[in-house]
């Protein structure tokens, strides 16, 4: 039986930790692995729909190697960072969730960028994702995810939820690489590669294995 604070936590779908946490300002500020990675597969002047921004560390790394950037996030605290912190950068930040920013509907992109995101979202949610992607994706654009993969060793740490749903310090949802993948092409995605590895988004202790797709439209 979950605890009271990780019913609350499961409530609250991680906003008030992950509000806290953007707050204290102690996310990592370098652009991560898989930034680096998906920018060898973009060309100067595509426009990326950064989705889940946090502190705005890949964006504003897009946004220097000459990519049109719009970023999204539904803390209002990591918006907050970096709207004040990149105000002179030309990377528009909306605070809320894809399929409810008026801006974004008014734009299609060369690509969407989901980097630790999906992972933190109910699956529901993950399919309104993929779907409202797929809606402002241009023909042949793509969709970019990595996510905690269901043999992240911290899968088997915390309160359980659901065969899937842990509570651990927050909210998580260790995803199933063949699941996902269904979810994509029941939308209409096809999928041109997929990994599932660690070593590659190691921060501090945490080595996760990770699940990276390209899916495109």
């Amino acid at each position: 039986m979950l605890n009271e604070e990780s019913l609350n936590l499961m409530k609250d779908k991680s906003g008030t930790y992950w509000n806290s946490y953007y707050k204290k300002d102690i996310a990592p500020s370098n652009p991560s692995s898989y930034s680096e990675l998906v920018k060898k597969e973009l060309k100067e002047g595509d426009r990326i729909l950064d989705v889940g921004c946090g502190n705005g560390r890949d964006s504003v790394y897009f946004s220097k190697n000459n990519i049109d950037v719009i970023a999204i996030d539904r803390c209002p605290n990591a918006i907050s960072y970096c709207n004040k912190n990149f105000s002179k950068t030309s990377i528009h930040f909306f605070h809320g969730v894809l399929g409810e920013i008026e801006e974004i509907a008014e734009h299609q992109f060369d690509a969407i960028y989901s980097r630790f995101v999906i992972h933190a979202m109910p699956e529901e949610d993950e399919i309104s994702l993929i779907s409202e992607s797929y809606k402002i994706l241009k023909e042949n654009g793509r969709l970019f995810i990595e996510c905690r993969s269901i043999n992240d060793p911290l899968f088997k740490k915390g309160d359980k939820v659901s065969q899937t749903e842990r509570i651990s310090g927050h909210y998580r949802r260790f995803i199933v690489m063949d699941q996902l993948i269904k979810n994509l092409k029941t939308e209409g995605f096809k999928i041109s590669s997929q990994t599932e590895l660690d070593g590659v988004a190691i921060c501090g202790d945490d080595n996760p294995v990770v699940i990276r797709i390209t899916a495109y439209k």
